[in-house]
């Protein structure tokens, strides 16, 4: 199949497995691969210690349960698939605990939960607390990621640029409407990136029946607790 081209490949909100189940985000062309100096670009910046302190995502995942309360991002979309949305915080730590935990608010078929995921090596962790109405019941889930590790802090240097677009940022609305922002669009197989020109920071995230995720204040390096990851694999768990 050709390569994406600018404003292709963008992805949106979706919903659920039809081609038409999705809500797509806006996109205006601005200038194509070719029609931009390579010596001014920036590549997006993914940094190899960091504390997000808020992201939103849509994770999409084979759905193993009726409640999507289990999602793992898988390499094909065969079968039913999850599209839950959470939005928290994250922390990513290559150089020493080789992992990553995010801390995040869901929206399930049961209701309004919170879950901590903890990602090292092949291991994922997933303590789910569910709704009020359930008193509050811990749930842990251990699932074997296979060759899937946490994300490699030089993963963006597999990425080719696309080209610059005025793009439609979910969950950053303005008066009901998605805020428009001049970013340069990245891709690598399936997975596309949108940074800003001027610095490499990430914004924005999309890859087929994986994820949307949008980072407001970005992915930089920044100081993070180690403190973190002492607890693996989780009390909860053990």
């Amino acid at each position: 199949t050709p390569a994406c081209g600018v404003c292709e490949g963008i992805g949106g909100i979706p919903y659920g497995d039809k081609p038409d189940e999705y809500h797509p985000t806006s996109c205006t062309p601005i200038g194509n691969a070719s029609s931009i100096a390579p010596s001014s670009l920036k590549r997006p910046v993914w940094g190899q210690q960091q504390t997000i302190k808020l992201y939103y995502q849509i994770l999409i995942g084979k759905k193993h349960d009726p409640f999507c309360l289990d999602v793992s991002p898988a390499n094909d979309s065969a079968g039913g698939l999850c599209y839950r949305h959470q939005q928290g915080s994250q922390v990513y730590d290559i150089k020493g605990a080789r992992a990553l935990k995010s801390h995040v608010a869901v929206q399930t078929g049961l209701g309004n939960l919170t879950s901590t995921v903890l990602h090292q090596g092949r291991n994922i962790w997933t303590v789910n607390q569910l709704p009020r109405y359930t008193a509050g019941i811990h749930l842990c889930t251990c699932s074997d990621s296979g060759p899937v590790y946490p994300l490699a802090y030089n993963w963006t240097n597999n990425l080719h640029f696309i080209g610059r677009e005025r793009l439609g940022i979910e969950f950053m609305d303005i008066e009901g409407r998605s805020a428009e922002k001049e970013l340069d669009h990245w891709s690598f197989g399936p997975q596309h990136v949108w940074s800003y020109p001027s610095t490499g920071q990430i914004l924005r995230t999309w890859q087929p029946f994986n994820g949307l995720e949008v980072f407001p204040a970005g992915t930089n390096p920044s100081p993070f607790d180690p403190t973190t990851f002492n607890d693996i694999p989780p009390a909860m768990c053990k």
